[in-house]
């Protein structure tokens, strides 16, 4: 008794549009109240039509400037920057490490002090993770942030916009689609 089955996305990138969502504002309240925080929960095909119409506004409207972190020898994106996160993406004893305008940070898991951070790093494999040394001072700090190779990372401008999100919306059409043309619901697993 199934019309669909779509993988939407993983929680991060559930989070990257929650929070593209909330910049848009009024326009999407609806498709963001619709969107879970956990597993479980349904949407009705009425809930669904409005959706869609949102996800059309939202592939207009979004354009805001944010940052990412990239690999700075060939540009390609390592991480987009997701405020819920705080821009982390290692969670560790040895120090949480993440990103923001300022640049990649280590911060303290007990006190969050940030012991470290740099807008541009070389990344050098060590026991256990690596050392970080940021390019203009030289300075240095051990992570657990695993590399297999000397690595240069680097946090930029990027100016978002919905083309960010174009598996996650894709996947959402399908299903609100499927709930309006079958009078179903969609649930969230």
């Amino acid at each position: 008794m199934e019309a669909l089955d779509e993988r939407i996305g993983n929680w991060a990138s559930v989070r990257a549009l929650q929070d593209a969502l909330r910049n848009v504002g009024a326009a999407v309240a609806t498709l963001f109240a619709q969107l879970p925080d956990a597993n479980g929960g349904l949407v009705d095909a009425a809930t669904a039509r409005v959706c869609l119409a949102e996800l059309a506004t939202f592939r207009r409207s979004l354009k805001r400037a944010t940052v990412r972190l990239v690999n700075a020898t060939t540009g390609a994106t390592v991480y987009d920057y997701i405020a819920a996160y705080e821009g982390q993406f290692l969670w560790s004893r040895d120090g949480d490490v993440g990103f923001d305008a300022n640049g990649i940070y280590i911060r303290d898991r007990e006190t969050r002090k940030v012991r470290f951070q740099a807008r541009r790093v070389i990344a050098t494999p060590a026991a256990e993770g690596c050392t970080l040394r940021d390019v203009v001072t030289g300075i240095s700090a051990r992570c657990g942030w695993k590399h297999d190779a000397e690595t240069a990372y680097e946090v930029v401008e990027h100016v978002e916009t919905a083309a960010d999100h174009t598996r996650t919306l894709s996947a959402l059409e399908h299903v609100f689609r499927a709930a309006i043309e079958h009078d179903t619901c969609v649930m969230w697993c």
